[in-house]
């Protein structure tokens, strides 16, 4: 029996293997905390990913803004916090705040999940959920409207293409590619020497289409800081496709991402 838990909290350690080469944490691992924070927030209250495919249903994300403040070093400790919002047209907002051992904010993100039907793909309204996800006794709230991602148009230039490999990992519960797989190849897409120098300060990615393990994709990162890579925060578009057999492509997910110097965020 689920009991009314209107914020989750844990506290968690920064290990080896969620670091880069500099030994700070990678984008990744705070995307990946912001995941299974909502994950365990919603299993708490009987209503986690395959809870919920008992009964027919499941979570999708949609859209992720990720803003950050500093990357931990190893083997710093954080804190994570989540919590639900009130509930925006279809989806259930979701803010995520996690702090060092010092109490100061490292990153926050405002996410947009949806509950989907299994049978119809279509969204679900189910009473329970919205009951347990009614944006009560939360601490503050991020204004879930945070406009349409665009894409580009040609005229910018091309900072890097990439088409990765599809792993037996890169599938989640779903049998759809992981949202993190996504930001994994972007990332990788991009020059060793612009990672050495350049973190992310902030991403948001919307998740336009599923994709699975057969599919073929490619991503396509555009400049969008005045055609220049060496400002102090360039600015990307990451759009992924995926490539038909017929040689067309669908996009499945389009980021923007904003970098500042290295040594700024650590």
């Amino acid at each position: 029996m689920s009991v009314f838990m209107p914020t989750f909290k844990a506290p968690l350690t920064l290990y080896s293997y969620q670091v880069d080469p500099f030994y700070h944490a990678r984008l990744t691992y705070y995307l990946q905390i912001l995941q299974e924070a909502a994950g365990l927030h919603a299993y708490k209250l009987d209503l986690s990913i395959p809870q919920l495919q008992k009964m027919g249903m499941t979570w999708l994300l949609l859209r992720t803004k990720l803003t950050i403040m500093r990357y931990l070093s190893w083997p710093e400790d954080l804190t994570v916090t989540t919590w639900p919002q009130r509930p925006w047209k279809f989806y259930y907002p979701r803010t995520t705040i996690a702090t060092d051992s010092n109490d100061k904010e490292l990153f926050r993100a405002i996410s947009h999940w949806m509950v989907v039907d299994l049978a119809t793909h279509r969204p679900s309204r189910n009473p329970l959920i919205h009951e347990s996800f009614s944006g009560e006794h939360t601490p503050f709230e991020i204004d879930p409207d945070i406009g349409r991602l665009k894409s580009v148009d040609d005229s910018l230039p091309i900072f890097s293409e990439y088409s990765p490999t599809v792993t037996y990992g890169d599938a989640d519960f779903n049998g759809h590619i992981n949202n993190i797989s996504y930001v994994s190849w972007m990332l990788d897409s991009l020059p060793f020497e612009f990672r050495d120098n350049y973190k992310v300060s902030e991403i948001d990615i919307s998740y336009v289409a599923e994709t699975y393990r057969n599919d073929q994709i490619n991503i396509e990162t555009t400049i969008l800081s005045e055609g220049t890579i060496e400002s102090a925060n360039p600015k990307l578009c990451h759009v992924v496709k995926r490539i038909h057999p017929d040689g067309s492509d669908q996009i499945v997910s389009l980021a923007h991402t904003t970098w500042a110097l290295r040594n700024t965020l650590v």
